[in-house]
């Protein structure tokens, strides 16, 4: 064990980038085969989600309805209310 002993934060170190690989691997194969994409940034102000979907929810019941959400200059502020995942309070998405 005293041999180690000096190896140990190379050990913690590769194990910590052993478990972010296979966290981000996980997610990436999950993203995939739920058919998700990556947000496409813009000059514009603004936000723009069509379909957007749940992960959690939309496991847990029968019929899930996607929704859609834009922001830009016609609507800067949108409260968007839905199930408590984690936080005490609704999110308030703002544009601009």
């Amino acid at each position: 064990m005293a041999r180690l002993q000096p190896q140990v934060p190379r050990l913690l170190a590769a194990a910590d980038a052993v478990a972010t690989i296979d966290a981000l691997g996980a997610l990436a194969r999950h993203a995939r085969q739920a058919r998700w994409v990556a947000p496409e940034f813009g000059d514009e102000p603004g936000m723009e989600i069509r379909g957007a979907r749940h992960p959690v929810v939309e496991q847990q019941v029968e019929q899930f309805v996607a929704n859609d959400c834009v922001l830009g200059p016609g609507r800067r502020l949108l409260v968007i209310t839905g199930p408590n995942m984690a936080a005490s309070r609704p999110t308030c998405a703002r544009s601009g």
